[in-house]
C-alpha cells in the first residue's frame, strides 16, 4: 500500500484498519484519563505508581475484599 492512498482498495483497507483499532480503544476500561497501561505515572520518588483497578493484585492486603 502507498501513502497517500491511490486506489479504492488502498482507501476501503485503511477505513477498516482504522474501524478495527477504534473498537480496540472502546474494549479498554475507561475508568481514569490517568491510567496508561496500568500505571498512573510516577511517584515523587520516580516510582511506578500501579492503577488499582487494572491490577487489583497490587492493592494492600487491608484493602482486599
Amino acid at each position: 500500500m502507498t501513502w497517500p492512498p491511490v486506489s479504492s482498495e488502498d482507501s476501503r483497507e485503511l477505513r477498516e484498519a482504522e474501524a478495527e483499532q477504534a473498537a480496540a480503544d472502546d474494549a479498554r476500561p475507561r475508568h481514569g484519563r490517568d491510567c496508561a497501561d496500568g500505571w498512573l505515572g510516577e511517584d515523587e520518588h520516580g516510582r511506578p505508581v500501579p492503577c488499582l483497578t487494572c491490577r487489583p493484585h497490587l492493592r494492600p492486603r487491608g484493602d482486599r475484599p
